[in-house]
Formats: C-alpha cells, sequence, structure tokens
C-alpha cells in the first residue's frame, strides 16, 4: 500500500518502469541510459581479438615453430585476429560517433570515444609494421 495515496495496486505517485521490447522505457521522473545491445558490444570486439591472439600464441608454448609455422588453427587462428582487430576497431568507433546523445551519459561517451580512438590509433600502427592479416606460415 502506498503511503501518499493509500493505493494497493498502482501509485501514480511512483515513477514505472516497464520492459517493452527487450529495452526498458522510462516512466515519469526516471531516465532511461540504456544502450541497445549492439551498441554496447561492438567496441569490446576489437581488445577481444587481440586477447585471443595473445592466448593463441601463448598456448602454442614449446612447440610454437610446429604451430605457427604451418598453416594450423592457431596460426589461422591469429590471421582472423589480425583481420578482425582493425575492422572492429573503426567498426566500434563509428558506433559510438553514430550513436545518440540521449542513449550515452556523458561519461560513458568520453570513454567510448577515447577507446574508440585509440583502438584505431593501434589500428594505423599495426598497419605501419604490416601485422593486420599476418600469416605466420609460409
Amino acid at each position: 500500500m502506498c503511503e501518499k495515496c493509500g493505493d494497493h495496486i498502482r501509485c501514480k505517485s511512483e515513477p514505472q518502469v516497464r520492459e517493452s521490447q527487450g529495452r526498458f522505457s522510462a516512466g515519469a521522473g526516471v531516465s532511461s541510459t540504456r544502450l541497445p545491445n549492439e551498441g554496447r558490444r561492438r567496441p569490446l570486439v576489437s581488445p577481444l581479438s587481440v586477447a585471443v591472439c595473445c592466448v593463441i600464441v601463448t598456448v602454442a608454448g614449446d612447440d610454437a615453430i610446429a604451430r605457427l609455422g604451418n598453416p594450423t588453427g592457431s596460426s589461422v587462428g591469429v590471421f582472423l585476429g589480425t583481420l578482425v582487430f582493425p575492422v572492429a576497431a573503426v567498426l566500434g568507433l563509428v558506433a559510438v560517433l553514430r550513436a545518440p546523445r540521449a542513449e550515452l551519459r556523458r561519461g560513458l561517451r568520453i570513454y567510448a570515444l577515447v577507446a574508440g580512438v585509440w583502438n584505431v590509433v593501434a589500428t594505423a600502427y599495426v598497419a605501419w609494421w604490416g601485422v593486420i592479416g599476418w600469416r605466420s606460415w609460409g
């Protein structure tokens, strides 16, 4: 029971938050800062591709020459990871730039922009050294 109006079922004085179509829509006095899933996940793909490459090279360990020197699952995984990184970096930055201002809080927008710019700078750096699409075999 609401202390203000005495209603048992629904109080008009309290903000109502309801879920519709997988996103939260805000009631009176409640701000919605939730991003669509695509906008939140896309910037994470580029750092994950680098992490996967690092894990693959680390797991190769003592047998690195045999695993990375021939077209095996490990070497193809590193190759694909180095291809995914620049594409994901650019798409992540584009996603942040195209996101409406109402969907991102100011601090989150600044963080996402800085991270996206640094991913694109890292892409330019690895492109300069020829690491994008690096084939360790042949």
